[in-house]
Formats: structure tokens, C-alpha cells, sequence
């Protein structure tokens, strides 16, 4: 959104190359290096135990890997990357790579476009080029709200009203496999109206955490937003080998100790996630700024006046401005 509206306003074919130059650094780059780091990783266990049954939760099977697997592995160019997580950040470059036609499209036929991209969306056509459309569509969406001036801003009541429907919609889909049946193929009004309720969710989520913002406990989680990619891009594939290391700990197969498996694996994971970020930030943060697309952690207020004091080291937010 930002990439298409910044070229409506600055010097269009000069403001887009910038802004695409400047997505292949903070999107991209860190895409290529991360799948090389995973890429090393599971070769390594390959080596060393190759019946290991993470080696099974990767896209790439090293016994039948070829040439080109391994480049999608790493450069997500036609099919998911070994991050499979990756998929979004791939898509994403790609759609602002796309921009210029956007931008052509927004100007000229702005509803039709939005309808076509919604209902490739909704269908789940990837367009020949995405490995889904759901990129694109909400970025050009976040254009034409952009253009023509809608206001974003929800009252909290409105939010949370929506945030209540948006969780009832989701344990109703949770719910459609106990009385629908899907093991042999899912309906594709299932599969749509699933895609659909992403547009309520949207709006409950923005909504809700603008509220959540402007709270004191949502401004101290806002100071370290910077994490939010690192975290997003390190959880696959920690969260399936923590899965792994966790289940023999579990003492029944039950619904119940299934459902204590899968929190306990993610509060680790995210646990595990920010502990490294925070700690390569503090002390390796050129690493830290390649893996996470040039993305600064703020720092809170009693960080910077600890890093004030004479002979401190000056925090990420210095060190950008002076570079």
C-alpha cells in the first residue's frame, strides 16, 4: 500500500523503483538468508540422522531433491521455500514488484480490479504468478483505501463487537468438521466463506489493537515491535523440532494433554524467538538487522536513559540515525 501510494504522490517510475529496491532489502534478503540458515540446519540432521522424523515436516525431501528443489528452497521461485512460512514474505515481494500495473489499475478500473483480485481470492486462483492471492488482494485493498481517503479509525466499541463476531465465526468453522463432512473432499463454499471471514477478522483486529495501543501495557509491547519479523520468521522450522522434543513428555494421547502439547510448543517457540532476537540485537546487531530487513528494536525509556550514561553503548535507534 505504502509502495503504491508513494508513487501516486512522488515522481511514479523514480518513487517505485526506490520502494521496490527498498522491499528487496527488508523483504527479500532476509527471505534468501533465513531459508539458508534452515537449508544448513536440516542438512546437517540429514547427516546425522537421516530417518529423523522432523526431516518429514519439511516441504524438502533430501532423498528426491533436485537441483531445482533446492533452489526453491532457499529462493521460494516457484514453489514453497524450506521456511514454508516464507510463502507470505515471497508473495509480498512479488506483489510489489506487480506494483506498477497496480498502480495502472487503481486509476483506471479500481472497483473491477478490486472485484477481480477478490474473487481469485475467494476461489483460491493464484493468479499464475502468487502462491495465493491473499497478498495481493488486501494490498491492493490498503491502495484503494489509501486513495481514496477512507478513515481506518474504529471506536473501541465497534471493535470489540467485532472481535466477539470474528471469534464466534472462527469456532464455528472450527467446529464444521464435526458435522460436515470433509475427509474426502471440503466444500468449496466451506473453503470460501473460510477466505471470507478474513475481512472480519481484519477489521476486529485493527480495531482492537489501535484501542490496545494507546493503553500503557500497549505502548510497553509496542517498544518491541521489532521482534514481531524476527519471531515470524525463526518459528518455522523451530516450532515443528520443539513439537518433536515436547511430545514424549506428554502422558496421554488425550484431547485434553493434545491441546497442552500445542500450547506448551508455541509459548516456547515464541519464548525461544524473542530471547534470541533480544539477545542478537544487544550484541550482534549488524546479524541482527540482515536476518530482520534492516528492522530496528526500539528500545523503552529506561533503556535509553541507561544507554546515555557516559561510556554506554548507544542503542539501535542511535546507531540508525547516525548511519
Amino acid at each position: 500500500m505504502v509502495v503504491l501510494l508513494s508513487a501516486m504522490t512522488g515522481d511514479g517510475a523514480g518513487t517505485l523503483l526506490s520502494k521496490i529496491r527498498h522491499r528487496f532489502r527488508t523483504l527479500y534478503a532476509p527471505l534468501v538468508c533465513w531459508n539458508l540458515l534452515f537449508l544448513f540446519a536440516v542438512a546437517l540432521l540429514y547427516w546425522w540422522a537421516p530417518q529423523h522424523p522432523l526431516l518429514s515436516q519439511l516441504n524438502l525431501k533430501f532423498d528426491t531433491a533436485k537441483g531445482l528443489d533446492y533452489l526453491n528452497a532457499v529462493f521460494a521461485l516457484t514453489a514453497h521455500p524450506i521456511g514454508y512460512q516464507f510463502w507470505f514474505v515471497r508473495d509480498r515481494f512479488v506483489t510489489v514488484l506487480v506494483s506498477p500495473l497496480l498502480l495502472v489499475l487503481l486509476r483506471k478500473l479500481p472497483y473491477l480490479s478490486l472485484l477481480a483480485l477478490g474473487a481469485a481470492w475467494l476461489i483460491g486462483h493464484d493468479l499464475w504468478i502468487f502462491f495465493r492471492t491473499d497478498v495481493v488482494f488486501f494490498f491492493y485493498l490498503g491502495g484503494l483505501i489509501g486513495l481514496r481517503r477512507i478513515a481506518l479509525n474504529v471506536a473501541p466499541g465497534p471493535a470489540l463487537a467485532l472481535m466477539g463476531l470474528y471469534l464466534v465465526l472462527v469456532a464455528l468453522r472450527a467446529w464444521a468438521p464435526a458435522v460436515i463432512d470433509i475427509v474426502e473432499r471440503r466444500p468449496e463454499w466451506l473453503t470460501g466463506g473460510t477466505r471470507a471471514m478474513r475481512l472480519v477478522g481484519v477489521a476486529a483486529c485493527w480495531g482492537t489493537l489501535l484501542w490496545f495501543a494507546r493503553t500503557r501495557l500497549g505502548a510497553r509491547m509496542a517498544a518491541y515491535g521489532g521482534l514481531a519479523f524476527f519471531l515470524f520468521s525463526m518459528h518455522f522450522p523451530l516450532l515443528a523440532a520443539i513439537k518433536w522434543m515436547l511430545w514424549p513428555w506428554i502422558p496421554a494421547q488425550t484431547d485434553a494433554w493434545m491441546l497442552v502439547h500445542y500450547i506448551a510448543s508455541v509459548t516456547v517457540t515464541i519464548g525461544l524467538g524473542l530471547c534470541v532476537g533480544w539477545t542478537l540485537s544487544r550484541h550482534l546487531p549488524g546479524f541482527f538487522a540482515l536476518m530482520n530487513g534492516g528492522r530496528a528494536l526500539s528500545v523503552p525509556e529506561r533503556e535509553r536513559a541507561r544507554a546515555a550514561e557516559p561510556g554506554a553503548v548507544p542503542d539501535l535507534d542511535q546507531r540508525k540515525r547516525s548511519a
